[in-house]
């Protein structure tokens, strides 16, 4: 990974800092538990503060930066002379010991320090060793007994020990806290999605069904059934199964962007799903809990936008959608068409 630094002596971006995780003890640490269709993904703070990006499934790399105002003002004129480490770390470890099948993170906002919610696999810690078993992949309808709801969501806030110094190898670079951890979260349970102000909180992806949790629950209050098949795979209290006819695909591996500016205190998000279906999700907050939630389709017309690479509001009314196999595409929110771009 190459992060560049834009230099405005020369008006082009330079590299920084080129950094390496190919290792082979990072391999052979998450050789049973890594999916087949594991595809590291770079996240980045809220508040610009880090960057993250897991090595395979078991390590986490963090890339500290530092935004101090003399920097920003001198990054702007010329490059500066820091070098930007990046800081491997082991979820089992040194984070919570709970962490040995992690499946999904992001950064959340709103955090005096960096925060980040992991979803993972809590299954794999029934056994009698510490060697991490696969991932779930199956509902085994024939045992009654088998727990459907196996994954959960810790919250996890990072606090750097050591700034702007060199680390020595045997040390921490950073000190973690458990902040909450939110059980109950089906089996199937693949991505996360932070959500700001005024809603706050997270959704929670699964295949067949949509989680919203406040960042301070223990268990998820608030579920959205997106097909009929959800009941068979979550054994909690459904909030809402009104759209259960839409017959919507899976949500996971889709582009998430809550939209801006919100009315009140409702909040839109866009979800455009792999396969080209977009749809707008309105939803408000009451207490702990959703108080309204509204899903509505926008119709393709023409043109499909299949495997979406990332959404770009580009005013109140329009959106930009990159793609990676097709054409992209500039999509209105209130039905007066798309044109591809």
């Amino acid at each position: 990974m190459t992060i560049f630094e834009f230099n405005g002596l020369i008006c082009d971006f330079v590299p920084r800092s080129l950094h390496f995780f190919e290792r082979e003890n990072y391999r052979t640490d998450a050789i049973l538990g890594t999916p087949s269709n594991f595809c590291p993904r770079i996240i980045i703070d809220p508040e610009g503060r880090m960057a993250a990006v897991r090595v395979f499934t078991s390590h986490l790399a963090l890339i500290p930066f530092d935004n101090s105002s003399e920097e920003t003002n001198e990054a702007l004129n010329e490059t500066s002379d820091k070098n930007i480490q990046s800081h491997v770390i082991n979820f089992a470890s040194q984070i919570d010991s709970r962490l040995k099948l992690v499946k999904n993170l992001i950064f959340l906002p709103g955090f005096l320090n960096p925060t980040i919610a992991i979803l993972y696999d809590r299954g794999s810690n029934e056994g009698d060793n510490d060697t991490p078993m696969p991932l779930r992949t199956e509902l085994n309808h024939s045992d009654p007994n088998h727990p459907k709801e196996t994954c959960a969501v810790m919250i996890v806030a990072i606090e750097p020990v050591l700034k702007y110094r060199s680390v020595r190898p045997d040390s921490s670079a950073f000190q973690f806290t458990v902040v909450n951890c939110i059980e109950g979260v089906p089996f199937d349970a693949e991505s996360l999605y932070a959500l700001p102000k005024p809603v706050g909180g997270l959704f929670i992806a699964c295949a067949n069904l949509l989680l919203w949790s406040d960042i301070s629950s223990s268990t998820a209050p608030y579920s959205i059934a997106l097909n009929q098949f959800a009941p068979l795979t979550y054994s909690g209290r459904i909030s809402i199964s009104q759209f259960q006819n839409l017959n919507l695909s899976s949500l996971l591996d889709c582009r998430f962007l809550t939209l801006q500016p919100s009315s009140g205190n409702t909040l839109k998000c866009l979800f455009i799903t792999k396969h080209g279906e977009k749809l707008l999700i309105s939803i408000s907050r009451t207490g702990r809990t959703l108080g309204f939630c509204n899903i509505e389709r926008i119709e393709n017309g023409a043109r499909a936008s299949p495997s979406p690479s990332d959404l770009i509001q580009w005013d109140d009314e329009t959106i930009f959608v990159a793609s990676e196999g097709g054409a992209s595409q500039l999509i209105s929110l209130y039905g007066k068409g798309e044109d591809p771009a």
